[in-house]
């Protein structure tokens, strides 16, 4: 790191801060995609549940 100007230290920086939000990003919208699935998997089987219990 020593022989990097002081740009190209704030470049990467730079760069290593933008991957650590897009990770951060992908993975919030990965677990909402996740959470998003179980929910409509929980919908699903109390709609069936609840059709048994009405007939």
């Amino acid at each position: 790191m020593s022989n990097l100007t002081a740009k190209e230290r704030d470049d990467l920086e730079q760069i290593f801060a933008q991957i650590q939000i897009a990770k951060f990003r992908f993975n919030i919208w990965h677990y909402y995609k996740m959470l998003n699935k179980k929910g409509q998997l929980a919908i699903r089987l109390l709609r069936h549940k609840s059709k048994m219990l009405l007939k």
